[in-house]
């Protein structure tokens, strides 16, 4: 799957429309054009003793204008999109390093409290989809 093809699947979400005049990250969301940022990551594989995990890296967050943070990671070994929705605050002072970026490792051996906070937000696009038509992000 393309970063391309999961940026439409964003732009098909109840109430999501496409915010004008900005690249292909940047969302309104609901009556009260709620600003999205998208970000999309593929997979980078970590080979462990036991077998591998994905590591997801999304960057250039923190100079951007945005009320959700919506970050996207293909799970190649099931050929599907994870999401992971997460308030701008909650992104920024929780999750975000100094360089900007936050990384998470799928299928990791061992969790930290910031691994099982992200493990703990990731929802597949159905679910996804139904909080954004309930309109309760």
């Amino acid at each position: 799957m393309s970063e391309e093809t999961a940026y439409n699947l964003v732009r098909q979400l109840p109430g999501m429309t496409k915010r004008p005049d900005h690249g292909l990250q940047d969302y309104f969301y609901g009556a009260q054009n709620q600003k999205i940022e998208a970000k999309y990551s593929n997979p980078r594989q970590i080979r462990y003793s036991v077998g591998y995990a994905h590591q997801y890296s999304w960057g250039d967050i923190a100079a951007r204008d945005f009320n959700w943070l919506l970050l996207i990671g293909e799970d190649e070994s099931k050929g599907k999109l994870d999401f992971w929705l997460l308030a701008a605050l909650t992104a920024r002072n929780r999750l975000m390093t100094r360089s900007c970026t936050i990384t998470f490792t799928l299928y990791a051996l061992a969790r930290r409290p910031k691994g099982q906070f992200m493990e703990s937000c990731r929802m597949d696009y159905k679910t996804l989809y139904a909080r954004c038509e309930s309109g309760e992000l």
